[in-house]
């Protein structure tokens, strides 16, 4: 940039728009390659690997339980008040509904399932619903339980307890040895005369009871009738089977889904807020992140992807509060509010802000060359760019190499704690450690790469203003002959 005869303004002028083009290209080249990394098909495999490593640390189990469900209710159609389960209610009745109501209304539908269809049928119509192995356990154990207890209450007082309607069992089955017998008149219940041997005369009519109970359970209400003969033991059995025996199931079905009020709560919640916002003519976001539906038949680790690739995409739309909004477990919320700011900086706002400012640091830097160039002379026209572009780009391309240093060695950073507790130098070291442990291949290597590619183009044009001096030094003069 040393030339000789020249006015001073003018070298002034050069060395000014020189170091404010450093300056430009130093700011230039980091926002660059933010804009890249956080284009959306760069940041979402960035975002997906800082959930994972965040919500997911060795030794944990899965995020699928963390976060909230979406509804995806539209307003005008029916609610599935709990998904899987069938149960429904009316736009109309969305405003005033409560979960305990709601919650109501499915004990009162699959109690009545029950009766209907049996427990099978209800144990298949629930699979996938977050109430199904509960409730197949239930029906296997304390709800059969019930169902005896109640057609033991009506039945056995029709002359069950007293062996008035016990039919000639040992003759039957002297008669048709190793076949089962019918130990009551009226109710083609057979059990082995081996079982009966033992057991008195009401022992034995609480047996034929037990598995006419049983019959029902397996198959329903007609099933069972089925069995009966009898028009007295028909009616007190289907009196007691959709009287006593159904309000028990109900009563049992609504104790187990107490712990079901608040996931029902939040979805009227949502589905109110849906209808609000479509009132109002205002866009609102649903909280939930996946539907039951969605998971049922993945494994642990496809349902945990999904999970990821969904939050992933919020962070990206809405920053870490649509992230942190979506997550219900408090342990796994603060363990992301400690990188909300990682986040942020990944997001499509983020994305906007830096192009934007990208653009306009490269608009100052293209008339900061244009200056540089037309106030030098000569070789200095090549080489003052290119010593410029190189001073610009040789801290970056250091700093970028001692980053990809940080990131291939942090595999076992932990999350930052804060900058009270470490500093702004260390809690800064810290998050680009545990951010590097989660990018993927090239992610910090893009850094690297615009410098390395400005320090390329620096030194081609110093080479090129030397190689031009050095040819026009040895060039020959023309002699003159006048």
């Amino acid at each position: 940039m040393f030339e000789r005869n020249t006015p001073g303004w003018r070298v002034d002028a050069k060395w000014l728009s020189g170091i404010l083009l450093v300056l430009t290209l130093v700011v230039f080249v980091p926002l660059l390659g933010l804009s890249q990394l956080t284009a959306r098909e760069r940041a979402l495999p960035l975002l997906e690997g800082i959930l994972r490593l965040t919500l997911m640390p060795p030794g944990s189990e899965g995020v699928v339980e963390a976060v909230r469900e979406e509804v995806g209710y539209r307003p005008g159609e029916p609610l599935e008040v709990l998904p899987g389960t069938g149960v429904v209610i009316g736009p109309d009745e969305i405003a005033q509904a409560s979960a305990p109501v709601a919650a109501r209304l499915i004990a009162q539908a699959l109690s009545v399932q029950v009766i209907e269809e049996g427990a099978p049928a209800v144990v298949e119509r629930l699979s996938g619903s977050p109430i199904a192995e509960q409730f197949a356990r239930a029906l296997d154990g304390s709800a059969r339980d019930l169902v005896r207890a109640s057609l033991l209450s009506a039945l056995m007082p029709s002359g069950l307890d007293n062996g008035s309607r016990l039919a000639n069992w040992p003759l039957q089955a002297q008669r048709n040895p190793g076949e089962p017998v019918q130990p009551v008149v009226g109710v083609f219940v057979r059990i082995p005369p081996a079982e009966l041997r033992s057991l008195n005369e009401r022992q034995i009519g609480e047996r034929v009871v037990v598995e006419l109970a049983d019959i029902l359970m397996a198959s329903g209400l007609e099933a069972a009738r089925e069995q009966v003969t009898n028009v007295n033991l028909t009616a007190r059995l289907t009196e007691s089977a959709t009287g006593a025996a159904r309000e028990r199931l109900e009563e049992l079905f609504g104790t187990m889904l107490v712990a079901r009020h608040e996931e029902i709560g939040e979805r009227l919640e949502q589905a109110r807020a849906a209808i609000q916002a479509q009132v109002s003519g205002s866009d609102q976001p649903d909280l939930g992140v996946v539907r039951s539906e969605e998971l049922a038949g993945l494994t642990p680790e496809s349902a945990n992807a999904l999970v990821i690739g969904r939050l992933a995409e919020r962070a990206y739309e809405g920053g870490s509060e649509a992230v942190l909004a979506a997550i219900e477990e408090s342990e796994q919320s603060e363990r992301l509010a400690s990188v909300a700011g990682l986040m942020d900086a990944l997001s499509r706002q983020a994305h906007a802000r830096y192009l934007r400012n990208t653009w306009l640091a490269g608009l100052l830097a293209i008339l900061l060359l244009a200056a540089l160039v037309t106030t030098s002379r000569g070789w200095g026209r090549l080489a003052n760019p290119g010593l410029a572009l190189i001073v610009a780009a040789s801290g970056g391309a250091l700093l970028s190499l001692r980053l990809a240093q940080i990131t291939s060695s942090a595999g076992s950073s932990g999350l930052p704690t804060s900058i009270q507790a470490q500093g702004v130098f260390g809690y800064l070291l810290q998050l680009a450690g545990y951010a590097g442990a989660s990018l993927p291949a090239g992610g910090v290597e893009l850094m690297l790469r615009n410098h390395l590619a400005l320090l390329v183009i620096g030194g081609a044009l110093v080479v090129s203003s030397v190689l031009l001096r050095f040819m026009g030094g040895i060039r020959p003069r023309r002699r003159s002959f006048i």
